[in-house]
């Protein structure tokens, strides 16, 4: 079967790449290179953890997320994750900390809640309060985004698939299986494949809204902040501060964001971190880190994601074409998986409803997969 895959994002080329391997021909077309560093899934990390607060369903899938990892670093010869375990603070009794311990306890994932003394001690960077509750996670850690995507790339060039780069696609004939380039170039066969990010979200206007994550990257950390130190990753969700930090390695930054998000009207428009959203970020982290003048911003960071309402993956399929968008972001983590689900929905071994339940969180992978 011949595949032509739109968008080269984790999604695109780990569905690319396991069609590719189950001997399907290939095409992947992307507006930018290949891997693109504009893209949404081009970063130095992303994450992947086991709490998931009131999304059950995701929290469901993240085992079977770490089984497909594994089958892409045996593929590869090298694995691109770094274990460091995940620290989720709220204030007491916060509900999305209670839902998670629910999941974790339902998928029989070890987990332990820390003291205000044990937090301050593995981490005396970290201002810890006495309002504070710490959940941690011995499972969890860093995915290196930008060099799994540069592996992936690399390995579909190895396998003779068919790269297209800064080719902006511009007309769609779903019935027919084809797309159209803007100097009228034809591409097709068999099926489409749209991995869709925030290039492509003129698409489906009405399902995707972009947003904007400022991030900062720090060379230079104090004493118990790095992955070598056994620090782990930091996620603070309460209500009035939504700090995260990303410890960072010999080799890396480290990383720290707001991990809310700010709707923008595109994402073309104010390309750079304002002077605002960077004061918003430094006011954020020093509610957390106890001392600023130790933790100097070595690069600044914009990124564009496109997201559904909810926040939630969703897949689709029209005639010819199959869908799959709106989990920018947190939807790295579900890369290799979601790509071994998309393969298997254009081969017709599974579902369309089925997958699209797996991929919007709303059921776990059943047996028979």
């Amino acid at each position: 079967m011949k595949v032509t895959v739109v968008g080269a994002g984790i999604f695109g080329l780990c569905t690319a790449l396991e069609l590719s391997n189950r001997g399907h021909e290939v095409e992947l077309i992307e507006r930018g290179a290949i891997p693109n560093p504009e893209s949404s899934s081009f970063d130095l990390h992303r994450l992947i953890r086991h709490a998931y607060g009131a999304q059950h369903g995701y929290a469901a899938l993240i085992p079977d997320a770490f089984k497909a990892w594994d089958a892409l670093w045996q593929h590869f010869g090298v694995s691109y994750y770094l274990e460091t375990g995940a620290l989720v603070i709220g204030e007491t009794n916060h509900a999305w900390i209670k839902q998670s311990i629910q999941s974790l306890k339902d998928l029989d994932i070890p987990f332990e809640m820390l003291s205000k003394p044990q937090v301050e001690g593995r981490l005396p960077w970290m201002h810890a309060y006495k309002e504070d509750q710490f959940l941690f996670t011995t499972k969890g850690g860093i995915l290196r985004a930008s060099s799994i995507l540069e592996a992936i790339a690399g390995q579909l060039r190895k396998q003779g698939c068919t790269l297209h780069v800064h080719t902006e696609i511009n007309r769609c004939d779903f019935q027919n299986g084809v797309v159209y380039d803007d100097k009228g170039t034809r591409y097709g066969g068999d099926r489409l494949v749209f991995a869709l990010g925030k290039g492509h979200s003129m698409l489906l206007p009405n399902e995707l809204q972009v947003f904007r994550q400022v991030t900062s990257l720090h060379d230079n950390t104090p004493s118990g902040a790095t992955v070598e130190d056994a620090c782990p990753m930091v996620l603070d969700i309460s209500d009035d501060h939504g700090f995260y930090y990303v410890p960072g390695a010999s080799h890396f930054a480290a990383k720290m964001g707001d991990h809310s998000t700010k709707f923008a009207t595109s994402a073309t428009a104010l390309p750079n971190p304002t002077q605002a959203e960077k004061e918003n970020l430094a006011t954020v982290s020093a509610y957390r880190l106890r001392d600023a003048a130790q933790w100097p911003v070595s690069k600044w960071q914009l990124c564009h994601y496109a997201c559904t309402e909810d926040r939630t993956l969703q897949f689709r399929q029209k005639d010819k074409a199959l869908f799959l968008f709106g989990g920018s972001g947190h939807g790295f983590k579900f890369g290799a998986l979601f790509g071994e689900l998309m393969c298997s929905a254009v081969e017709g071994s599974l579902g369309t409803d089925y997958v699209s339940d797996l991929i919007s969180g709303k059921r776990s992978i059943s047996n028979t997969f």
